[in-house]
């Protein structure tokens, strides 16, 4: 039996993010007979997560390489390269570094892969020096890769020069977040010890600036000057503590439920009465995607790409220069226009959210059909 081929992706860390559970969803659908998956995770320590290890019993490799921050741009390029000498062939790198995929798609041309892969998910480089040269990076990754994949429009738009990119959506899991059922979410709430009487508003994403959960947070506590509300957040990060702080400065810290890291996204979606997501820029937004795929109604940044609406009338986007803004379009949302689930189900067929339609468009980038 002639052996898989193998795609190395490199990727910052493996968290219950939008894009690694992209990826982990595409690996547990490919036919690994066929096809094999392994990851480069910028890492010090061999975090055990639950992705690294479900990769590990499916078949996959996990490589720990420093950040490019620690060791220097050419010592970095050449760990990368002899990672991929030593433990491939590889059919194809698929890069996922943002403004860094440039230098990973150099990595594998030095190392002779003829499918290199540059896909953003962000609309951002971050720091100031990073902004300072992304001229340079853009041109590298533009030099450097043989496919260019975002996103979204406006992520691509912001890394890739005169629309040179093909949009990929991240798919999802239809049924997870389509046909959770009333028992279910009953019992959720009581899990979470919820009032069956308030309304619940959440959250799920890192505690990193960019997420502008203190927006959030402020946004919640004026909300609750006239209603019943409790707020779910589901993410880790560096600013959670922060976060926490807050809550108790605001004397709001018993209404606002911290869940951590969580594998059952689509069952606390559910419970939700309303998903806001205020932050400064996504590349996209996929959980946007999952909690209107779950009939939930959302109020995102009008900073973030329109690509995230599935045309259900579920999503508004508000300015984040004004907290009364959000609150004016909190008390515009009709809780009682539920959306059926067939219409859900055919937007997100229709638009190429399923996880199929993106399964098969990784084949065709991988030019295996």
């Amino acid at each position: 039996m002639d052996k898989p081929i193998r795609i190395l992706h490199i990727i910052g860390g493996m968290y219950y993010g939008g894009k690694e559970s992209l990826l982990m969803n595409i690996y547990s659908q490919i036919d690994r007979t066929k096809i094999q998956f392994d990851f480069m995770i910028h890492s010090n320590i061999e975090n055990e997560l639950e992705f690294h290890k479900k990769i590990k019993e499916m078949g996959g490799k996990v490589y720990y390489i420093n950040k490019i921050s620690e060791v220097g741009v050419f010592k970095y390029v050449r760990s990368v390269k002899n990672i991929i000498i030593t433990n491939g062939p590889y059919y194809a790198v698929h890069t996922h570094m943002k403004h860094q995929s440039g230098l990973n798609a150099l990595s594998a041309r030095l190392a002779e892969v003829k499918i290199r892969i540059s896909h953003v998910h962000s609309t951002d480089v971050g720091t100031n020096k990073n902004k300072m040269f992304l001229p340079f990076y853009r041109l590298l990754m533009n030099w450097q890769s043989t496919k260019n994949i975002a996103c979204s429009v406006k992520a691509g738009q912001y890394f890739f020069f005169k629309n040179n990119f093909k949009v990929i959506n991240n798919g999802i899991e239809v049924d997870k977040f389509v046909y959770q059922d009333i028992i279910s979410i009953n019992a959720m709430k009581r899990n979470l010890g919820i009032n069956n009487e308030a309304k619940i508003i959440g959250h799920v994403g890192r505690f990193i600036r960019v997420k502008n959960h203190e927006f959030l947070i402020n946004v919640f506590k004026e909300m609750g000057k006239y209603e019943e509300y409790v707020l779910v957040l589901v993410g880790d990060g560096p600013d959670l503590n922060k976060i926490k702080k807050l809550c108790y400065d605001l004397n709001i810290q018993d209404k606002v439920y911290f869940l951590g890291t969580r594998k059952d996204i689509h069952e606390i979606i559910s419970i939700l009465d309303l998903f806001l997501f205020p932050s400064f820029n996504e590349g996209l937004g996929t959980v946007l995607i999952e909690a209107q795929a779950s009939g939930i109604p959302c109020i995102a940044s009008d900073t973030l790409p329109r690509d995230s609406d599935l045309g259900l009338n579920l999503i508004k986007y508000c300015s984040i220069d004004s907290i009364s803004k959000w609150i004016k379009c909190v008390d515009a949302i009709n809780y009682s226009d539920k959306v059926q689930k067939s219409e859900i189900e055919m937007a997100l067929k229709i638009k190429g959210f399923d996880s199929e339609t993106t399964l098969n468009e990784f084949l065709k980038l991988y030019e295996i059909y």
